[in-house]
């Protein structure tokens, strides 16, 4: 039997590894990022996951999911280097509105 997997993680800056980001829990609360994307709106960027992590997105899941600027990244196909150091500010509010369809 298939496992059927309708929902992607998204890490929190408290779930996101050292370094990356740190403290922008309020920017987290004020955007309203959810904890959880659908699945449908990440599995058309798959091969662009597999790209700038080397894993399935079925693996990044069950290993935390992507923080919201690797997120980004993914969805708008580009490599992770695109939105790494960039303000973090700047990355959640285009993530958000990205989300929301604007």
């Amino acid at each position: 039997m298939t496992e059927v997997i309708d929902t992607f993680k998204v890490m929190t800056a408290t779930q996101v590894p050292r370094g990356l980001e740190k403290d922008h829990y309020d920017t987290e609360q004020e955007l309203e990022i959810p904890q959880y994307i659908p699945w449908q709106i990440i599995a058309p960027h798959a091969a662009q996951a597999r790209k700038n992590h080397s894993q399935s997105l079925k693996e990044l899941n069950s290993r935390g999911g992507l923080s919201p600027q690797e997120l980004l990244a993914v969805l708008n196909d580009t490599p992770y280097r695109v939105t790494r150091g960039r303000d973090y500010r700047v990355i959640m509010l285009e993530l958000s509105n990205l989300l929301k369809g604007e």
